[in-house]
């Protein structure tokens, strides 16, 4: 899910890795949303920048671009599936099963010299990094130019890295094994966080909060972490805006206004939630089967039994029958009662 240019953009599937799924819809309120053209496939990532969407999909169907989020087209990646876009300095970089692409333009693309599963691509400060998709691969990857990269292997076992972020001075790591922090974005060293898998890592106002399989972990200063979350459950991305945080997991929606404490909603039959999103005065979160919610109301809006996706790095008046030209026969309405959307009713609806 992504929003720019004045549209939300979100993209489903049947599952992380899956190749099905229900394409792509968009909406100029995040609450009323409209299928696009883009065909069946699973969407993993979506991204805008310089005028142009850009979308990856899984089971080898490549990358697609449209200059106004609503018609889409295929690029000339194919045959690969994207997982991860980013766009800073004049490049668009896709990390794909078969490497890193770069383009100038979003649409027409280059292999660079990386041509092995790589999982995600960010930049900071200059550099491009991008994390190793492949437990049998070469670690992490860096480029001053974003067309040829090298690799640096961080201590430890083999491992996935999972999600980067650069803030305050530090280089911040997700892995299958814990967490790494870097002045540099080269030369990593790993925290005292060693054996969890970090599903996501975000920073404001002078604090470091990492989503993981069953906790959520907090630092000051990026290297020291410390558990403040046993959820029992996976949670997965987490983003902060204007004070509030927001964590998404397997079961709910988790909010907190200081990042160490946290409260669940009661938002108790939604289906896993797996990324959050606040712009142009609305969140929107996305729920792995039951679609995309959003604040105040927290009502479903895309049909249940998808698998929605953000691809944002960090990285959110529904009419209860009809979305564009998909039939739903059940939508669960969350109602909040208070200011700060942390009390919710249910009720259902049927067709």
């Amino acid at each position: 899910m992504c929003f720019g240019n004045g549209l939300w953009v979100a993209g489903c599937s049947t599952d992380f890795w899956s190749s099905t799924g229900n394409g792509i819809y968009y909406s100029v309120d995040g609450k009323n949303w409209v299928k696009s053209n883009f065909p069946d496939y699973g969407v993993h990532c979506i991204y805008y920048a310089d005028g142009v969407w850009v979308a990856g999909t899984g089971g080898s169907h490549g990358a697609y671009y449209s200059t106004d989020g609503k018609t889409w087209s295929q690029s000339n990646i194919t045959g690969t599936s994207a997982y991860s876009l980013y766009n800073a300095n004049g490049y668009w970089e896709v990390a794909c099963t078969n490497g890193i692409w770069y383009s100038t333009t979003g649409k027409s693309w280059i292999k660079s010299n990386r041509t092995t599963a790589v999982n995600f691509v960010y930049y900071a400060n200059g550099l491009w990094v991008a994390g190793n998709g492949d437990l049998a691969g070469s670690g992490m990857l860096y480029s001053t130019n974003g067309t040829s990269w090298s690799t640096v292997a961080p201590a430890g076992t083999a491992k996935l890295f999972t999600c980067c972020l650069n803030a305050n001075g530090l280089w911040v790591l997700g892995s299958s094994s814990g967490i790494y922090y870097s002045t540099d974005g080269k030369a990593w060293t790993q925290s005292n966080i060693t054996t969890t898998e970090i599903q996501d890592i975000c920073y404001s106002n002078g604090l470091w909060v990492a989503s993981t399989n069953f906790n959520i972990y907090y630092s000051t200063d990026g290297k020291t972490w410390s558990s403040i979350s046993a959820s029992g459950t996976t949670n997965y991305g987490i983003v902060c805006e204007n004070s509030v945080w927001v964590c998404c997991n397997s079961k709910t929606l988790q909010y907190s206004f200081d990042g160490k404490t946290w409260v669940k909603s009661n938002i108790t039959s939604g289906g896993s939630f797996y990324s959050a999103c606040n712009a142009n005065g609305l969140w929107v979160a996305t729920s792995f089967n039951t679609g995309l919610y959003y604040s105040p109301t927290w009502e479903p809006t895309i049909p249940a039994g998808e698998y929605m996706f953000s691809a944002a790095p960090g990285s959110p008046a529904l009419n209860p029958t009809e979305l564009g030209n998909v039939t739903l026969t059940e939508t669960i309405n969350f109602i909040s009662n208070d200011e700060n959307h942390s009390t919710m009713t249910a009720k259902h609806i049927h067709s």
